[in-house]
């Protein structure tokens, strides 16, 4: 795999949507990328800062 490949399944695996063999595939790379582990772990803050935000209710206007 690439980085260009991992780039593009990063949601996906922290999702746990990837196919197992794909799954291995990225895994291997991260744990030899460190660009992509950076990528890997910014997509993790994000994804953890949307969760906690609050939930907004639109006004009756």
């Amino acid at each position: 795999m690439n980085c260009r490949n991992a780039s593009q399944s990063i949601s996906a695996y922290l999702d746990g949507e990837l196919t197992g063999t794909t799954m291995l595939e990225l895994s291997r790379h991260l744990q030899e990328c460190a660009t992509c582990q950076s990528e890997l772990e910014s997509m993790r803050h994000i994804k953890s800062m949307l969760g906690k935000m609050s939930v907004v209710a639109p006004s009756a206007d």
